[in-house]
């Protein structure tokens, strides 16, 4: 029982260490790579992983390769706008916001699923959009942007997209087959991010530089590719232990716990390592942020 602890230390530590990875190398302006071979990259790592950690490439049935592709797609998007989210803005208050998206596939199977809800969930989803709100302050010494805020906002949908699409596959009947669908998710994640650079290539001109496009300093390729590689390693590597932990922690003891304390890492790096300083409506926002999440996972049903 205790090792289960241990690997959930293991996958918020290197989830925390993502997004620590992901600001750093976006506000190193030496170590720059075009952001789609970045997370191409990156899901090759992720396809490397599930292929090593599962056993190979196991059975695949129909509708194992439809959720695969689709969650894929979806993927992509949530890698591109997190990278894009974290580089653009604070770490806390990006991770806050990543980490908050598990409203939508909360909202989702109440909806379609008729699950059980109670009323401290429903006022933890209430609250935290107070949270979210008190969060995003303009008058904070913090830099927020509308960029920022744009990125966040896809961010955020792009995630909670995916915990639907988990959601849903989760009630298909074929979960056992569980690797081999994140296994062509990576592939196809990968297959996109390949697409987009060749369709962005032949659009940019010299005058006529996408936003997601960052100029290549040859000088720091390998700075580059130690990144690349270490964002890979550690998000692919809390991919693959969470699809683990997920069937054998209670949700209600993993999803608060998983999220909250990897916001409140994020908020100790943000401010240790990149001196960011919260105001005095962010700091509430932050610490309701995270008694909501514990809400939503339903940490005190013993007082309903």
């Amino acid at each position: 029982m205790y090792i289960n602890y241990l690997l959930l230390a293991a996958s918020i530590a290197c989830a925390a260490l993502n997004n620590v990875f992901l600001h750093l190398y976006n506000n190193k302006k030496n170590y720059t790579c075009n952001i789609f071979a970045f997370n191409a990259i990156v899901s090759l790592i992720w396809a490397l992983i599930f292929i090593i950690v599962g056993g190979g490439f196991g059975q695949a049935s129909n509708t194992t390769i439809v959720f695969g592709v689709i969650y894929g797609v979806i993927i992509a998007l949530f890698l591109i706008f997190k990278m894009a989210a974290l580089g653009s803005g604070p770490v806390s208050i990006t991770s806050l916001i990543g980490c908050c998206s598990l409203i939508v596939p909360t909202l989702f199977g109440l909806v379609f699923y008729r699950e059980a809800v109670n009323y401290l969930q429903i006022i933890g989803l209430v609250v935290l959009f107070v949270a979210l709100y008190l969060c995003v302050d303009p008058k904070s010494n913090m830099k927020i942007s509308k960029k920022w805020i744009i990125f966040c906002i896809i961010f955020f949908l792009c995630a909670g997209a995916s915990g639907v699409i988990l959601k849903m596959y989760n009630n298909t009947g074929f979960s056992a087959e569980m690797n081999t669908m994140m296994i062509i998710t990576a592939l196809t994640a990968m297959v996109s991010f390949v697409i987009i650079y060749i369709i962005n290539g032949l659009l940019r001109t010299k005058n006529n530089k996408t936003f997601l496009m960052i100029e290549k300093n040859n000088n720091a390729f390998l700075w580059s590719i130690l990144f690349i590689i270490l964002c890979g390693l550690v998000s692919g590597g809390y991919q693959r232990l969470n699809m683990y932990l997920t069937g054998v922690l209670p949700s209600i003891l993993f999803f608060p716990t998983f999220n909250g304390v990897v916001i409140f890492l994020s908020c100790v790096s943000g401010v240790v390592l990149f001196k960011e300083k919260l105001s005095v409506k962010q700091i509430i926002g932050l610490i309701l942020g995270v008694v909501c999440i514990m809400l939503v996972g339903n940490v005190f049903s013993f007082l309903v």
